[in-house]
């Protein structure tokens, strides 16, 4: 099985944090006159624990915004992104032990896998 992965807003420098068979890259560059100084965000949005359902049945709440695609959620969980790997084993299992209860490491990445749903 071929994976893939999905960087988003990455600028010219995807990253494969995952080392999938397959790098993918969405960016939006716009030129902005920004001679003023007066640019500022017309919004700010934090990736919450449930951001996820904007995109995913049976939410979709992006389709406000436009969104017009349909996910079903595979996984969504928060890892330490030096230990994750597709394969689970229990070395992998025993290190998220040690680095969640001994060293109290904060998981630093949340992983979305969805599955696209045809319409």
């Amino acid at each position: 099985m071929t994976t893939k992965h999905l960087d988003i807003g990455c600028g010219s420098n995807p990253r494969n944090p995952f080392n999938c068979d397959e790098l993918h890259a969405i960016d939006i560059v716009e030129q902005i006159d920004t001679s003023n100084n007066q640019i500022v965000p017309t919004h700010v949005n934090f990736i919450t624990k449930g951001t996820y359902e904007y995109f995913t049945l049976p939410t979709l709440t992006a389709e406000m915004y436009g969104f017009n695609g349909q996910f079903e959620v595979v996984r969504v969980k928060r890892i330490f992104s030096r230990l994750e790997k597709r394969e689970k084993s229990l070395s992998n299992f025993l290190k998220n032990i040690l680095y969640t209860v001994i060293s109290h490491t904060k998981k630093s990445h949340i992983v979305w896998e969805f599955r696209a749903v045809k319409k």
